[in-house]
């Protein structure tokens, strides 16, 4: 592994401290929240700490000590607090590669997916039994019409589609409604004015009619006048 450069023993001594002092929160365990592993899963985090096990192990200590080396060189209890101070390194890098690993899981829905993809092989192996049964196997994919296909894949979308349809359909629906009811309601008023317009005209019709006689009884009485005038002018003579 490759070693930072050679440090003084008072900074060795700080960063051991350190380590040893290092916040134990990158360890703490999963929440109860956490789905039940299944078969595959269990075999996957299995597998996960098997090889951060293996990896951890190459770390060494001849490999460590080599990154301080007047540590390592000096006599008395270096030695021993130096391998102390590999302890607790590769334990705190185990436990931190551990919350990762499962922060990750958490994050990327492994364990759901892998209880999904179980499920999912459960189901096709019970096809399989009902086929093998005499049960007629369903038609793979690949060998589907392309109608069918194509109507399988556009069914969700169309199906959307429809619905929005036909909600734009009963709105659209209910506004023609309501005009509808405002045109005939206009075309009362309308009846209504008309109406009363005809009334007026035959009041009309009626009080020019009456002035006409009347003007017709004065041109009479003015003739039969000047008739009188006259024979009175005749009869002088």
């Amino acid at each position: 592994m490759p070693c930072p450069a050679p440090a003084e023993e008072d900074a060795t001594a700080a960063t051991s401290t350190a380590m040893a002092t290092t916040n134990g929160s990158a360890s703490a365990p999963a929440t109860t929240d956490d789905p039940t592993p299944g078969p595959r899963a269990t075999r996957f985090t299995q597998l996960y700490q098997q090889t951060l096990s293996k990896t951890l192990s190459r770390v060494t200590y001849e490999d460590f000590a080599a990154c301080f080396p007047t540590v390592a060189a000096a006599a008395g209890g270096a030695e021993g607090s130096l391998r102390e101070m590999h302890g607790v390194f590769v334990r705190r890098l185990g436990e931190f590669a551990e919350a990762e690993g499962r922060e990750i899981f958490r994050e990327r829905h492994v364990v759901e997916n892998l209880n999904a993809l179980e499920e999912l092989l459960a189901d096709a192996r019970r096809r399989k039994a009902r086929a093998i049964a005499g049960q007629e196997p369903p038609t793979p994919a690949h060998l589907l019409p392309a109608s069918t296909v194509l109507a399988a894949t556009l069914q969700p979308q169309l199906a959307q589609q429809q619905s929005q349809l036909n909600a734009k359909l009963q709105t659209t629906q209910s506004q023609n409604a309501a005009l509808f009811d405002a045109i005939r309601a206009q075309r009362r008023e309308l009846d209504t004015l008309v109406a009363g317009l005809e009334d007026r005209v035959r009041d009309l019709d009626g009080a020019v009619q009456s002035l006409h006689e009347g003007n017709e009884d004065a041109a009479l009485a003015d003739l039969r006048e000047d008739v009188r005038d006259a024979d009175a002018e005749i009869a002088g003579l």
